[in-house]
């Protein structure tokens, strides 16, 4: 017989081997064996339990009770844990996409204005100043791909890495570590 308890969860196993000699004088034989999983002992083990102490039995059943219990409050102030950090990062998240859209609103105006005032200049005859009002949106466009790609793979790299550090213990290698380590 073999019992063991790992993580709450009781284990035992119980064999019972049996061989007879026939009429034929052939040996025959039968192996039995009984498993048994879960937050309690098998009932065999619980009454000899109850018969080595009484009132044993019941300790036993009321421990399990309460873990279970225990258990059942962890899981729910874990759920409610996590259904708060989805919302704290829902509202950053719509934030921060809030603040996007006005960046964009406000440099699409800077830009109009740009573009009205390089034309007034070119108009008035001054061609350097209007090439000068002219670059300044493409600049900023072309400024806004180029460093809004490279936000993006860092967002990228940063999510991975959360993740990767969330799913071990081990702390994954930054961004620059990873850069040292290629060359």
């Amino acid at each position: 017989m073999e019992n063991s308890a790992k993580n709450g969860v009781a284990h035992s196993a119980h064999e019972k081997t049996e061989v007879h000699k026939g009429e034929d004088g052939k040996f025959t034989g039968r192996m039995q064996r009984y498993v048994h999983q879960g937050p309690l002992p098998d009932p065999v083990t619980l009454a000899n339990y109850e018969k080595l102490m009484p009132g044993l039995a019941e300790r036993v059943v009321r421990m399990a009770e309460k873990e279970q219990e225990h258990r059942h409050e962890c899981d729910h102030a874990r759920n409610n844990a996590n259904m708060q950090l989805i919302a704290v990062e829902t509202e950053r998240q719509s934030g921060i996409r809030r603040a996007e859209i006005l960046g964009q609103k406000h440099g699409f105006w800077i830009s109009i204005a740009a573009v009205v005032g390089a034309l007034i200049a070119a108009w008035m005859k001054y061609p350097y100043v209007a090439i000068a009002m002219v670059s300044l949106p493409v600049m900023s466009v072309i400024k806004a791909f180029i460093s809004g790609r490279g936000a993006k793979n860092d967002d990228a790299d940063k999510q991975s890495e959360q993740k990767t550090e969330a799913s071990t213990s081990v702390p994954s290698k930054s961004r620059n570590q990873r850069k040292r380590a290629k060359r």
